[in-house]
């Protein structure tokens, strides 16, 4: 029972830190917004961020 506790915590921490990262990201998107770079830019950027950090949290290359 202790190791499967230790499973679902070591994978529960992975995936608040890959929404941690996710929230940071759009916080950037929105501060890049907000001091006027290009809509479009600042959307292929995060989106771009996001997927990487989401790809690492999944273990795809």
């Amino acid at each position: 029972m202790g190791v499967l506790a230790a499973v679902w915590i070591a994978r529960f921490s992975r995936r608040s830190r890959s929404l941690e990262l996710v929230r940071l990201e759009a916080v950037k998107a929105w501060e890049s917004l907000r001091s006027g770079v290009d809509l479009k830019q600042v959307i292929i950027k995060c989106y771009s961020q996001m997927s990487l950090v989401l790809k690492e949290d999944q273990g795809i290359e």
